[in-house]
Formats: structure tokens, C-alpha cells, sequence
């Protein structure tokens, strides 16, 4: 038997997980990180500059007060993630400033986010496929 949707969200929304979504300059990630965290189907965390988030938030008229956004490139985080991805990339060739440079991509840091146990996992592909 299919699991409905209803029963997927509810099923979600026990488990409470942190979830990132990378692209937080789309209005339609921004509508669906207001729709789960108003469910209570997860803890949505938002990335991109400020300054992206916010004038994405303001065209699709959304709040962000219930939904966490951070900016990889401000983030106290970036320092330790750069460390993770040099320490993983090394071996070809990858230096610490590459990596520091690297972490600044929203995709990437929210990848390391799941990495590094600070989320539970990563959605993105509204408009960036890998």
C-alpha cells in the first residue's frame, strides 16, 4: 500500500528534522520552507546572501520570522566547513583557500551542513541540478 501524503507529513513531522534548502533566492523554496515550517513538518533552514532571501521573501510575499536563514558567506560555521572540505579534497590538489572560497556556494554549504551533523539532510534542484 502507497503511503498517502497526509500520512508522509505526519510521519515527518515526528521525526522533526533540520532540513536545508540551498536556494533561498526562489520564491517557490521560500513559499515551500514557509509551508513546512507552518506544518511543523520540519525545521527548514533558508541559505543564500541576505540579501537574496530577503528580496525573494518580499516578492513571494512571505514571512521569513518562523523560518531560519543563513548566509554561508557571513556564517561563523564557514571556517570548520572549510576545513572539512579541504581535508576531504586534499588529496586532489584542493587547497584551504579553495575550500574557504568553495563554502560559499549555498549548495555546497548546505551539503556540508548534513556532513558535518549540524542538519539532517539537503533539498535543492528548483533551478541547480548535480
Amino acid at each position: 500500500m502507497t503511503p498517502s501524503i497526509a500520512g508522509l507529513r505526519a510521519r515527518a513531522a515526528r521525526t522533526n528534522k533540520k532540513i536545508t534548502l540551498p536556494e533561498g533566492h526562489d520564491v517557490r523554496v521560500l513559499h515551500a520552507a514557509a509551508e513546512i515550517a507552518a506544518e511543523g513538518i520540519a525545521r527548514p533552514v533558508v541559505l543564500g546572501s541576505a540579501a537574496s532571501v530577503e528580496a525573494a521573501a518580499r516578492e513571494a510575499n512571505v514571512s521569513l520570522s518562523s523560518i531560519q536563514t543563513l548566509d554561508p558567506a557571513q556564517s561563523e560555521k564557514a571556517q570548520s566547513y572549510a576545513q572539512l572540505w579541504f581535508q576531504r579534497r586534499k588529496h586532489k590538489g584542493m587547497t584551504y583557500e579553495q575550500a574557504r572560497e568553495m563554502v560559499a556556494d549555498p549548495l555546497l554549504f548546505g551539503d556540508l551542513m548534513v556532513l558535518a551533523g549540524d542538519a539532517d539532510g539537503c533539498v535543492c534542484g528548483c533551478d541547480t541540478s548535480s
